[in-house]
């Protein structure tokens, strides 16, 4: 299935020490959170603004990403990720 994301859905990514914190708290690594995004299945803009969410399945449950594209930068920035269930 094709996707069409946004242009800096393939940039680089960088974690906060937010999304670091909360990944240690939720036993999820950066490959983990990688492969949450390889496989995504819907986005949408978060209520904050320049932000998206990301909706993803692992370990048969439904999470989702937030992102946020630093334009200037080139980078998207993971600033956190939590289970939806």
């Amino acid at each position: 299935m094709r996707r069409d994301w946004p242009p800096w859905w393939s940039w680089q990514l960088e974690l906060t020490n937010h999304v670091i914190k909360r990944m240690a708290e939720r036993r999820l690594t950066e490959t983990d959170v990688r492969e949450m995004l390889e496989d995504a299945h819907g986005l949408h803009r978060s209520k904050v603004a320049g932000r998206w969410g990301v909706y993803a399945r692992f370990r048969r449950r439904l999470w989702m990403v937030i992102l946020e594209p630093e334009l200037e930068l080139g980078i998207t920035t993971v600033v956190t990720v939590f289970a939806l269930d």
